[in-house]
């Protein structure tokens, strides 16, 4: 199966501790014409998918973490099969490449009981920039570090409150909206 090279940034999420076997690491499957990439560390999930030809064919597996911050350094869509009983990771034929690894044991949660399906009236949708988000997520959690708080208004149109308090201080960021194609 084809994997972009955007679905190795899942690595980050992926959990660290071994104690946590089944999902240390990113779980690959095919479904209707989609290649998919789950990733989970117990307190947050993430799943990309990706178009792919209609007869691909590919049993479910979960790369361990390690292999997948391999495959995230070559920088490249990548080849992901499976020979012999193990995950080969490859770019192009060129076996300078490929890094192989034996598959997880353990049972990967299943996503779609995990992930919400909200419908119109249950949720507010508000359109952000996902690195200024970051950016100040990042900044408020090094100010105060304990707890962070977003205050999502019924307004779109209105910003996001960004607070956090903790023994070290308090912080407070907005962010503007950022306009959805629907």
């Amino acid at each position: 199966m084809r994997v972009p090279r955007y679905a190795w940034s899942l690595c980050k999420i992926a959990a660290k501790e071994s104690t946590r076997y089944a999902i240390n690491g990113i779980n690959f499957y095919v479904k209707k014409g989609k290649g998919y990439a789950v990733v989970t560390d117990g307190r947050r999930v993430a799943e990309f998918s990706w178009p792919i030809d209609e007869d691909e064919v590919f049993a479910v597996a979960t790369l361990p973490r390690e292999a997948c911050i391999a495959a995230r350094a070559l920088k490249s869509d990548v080849e992901l099969t499976s020979r012999d009983g193990r995950l080969v990771i490859s770019v192009g034929d060129e076996v300078a490449h490929t890094v192989s690894t034996a598959a997880s044991d353990g049972k990967f949660p299943n996503v779609n009981e995990v992930i919400p399906k909200y419908q119109d009236d249950d949720a507010n949708t508000i359109g952000v920039d996902p690195i200024l988000l970051a950016e100040l997520l990042m900044a408020v959690d090094t100010l105060s570090p304990e707890l962070v708080k977003l205050v999502v208004p019924n307004d779109p149109k209105k910003p996001i409150l960004i607070q956090a308090r903790g023994d070290s201080g308090s912080a407070t960021a907005v962010l503007m909206p950022v306009k959805l194609d629907r």
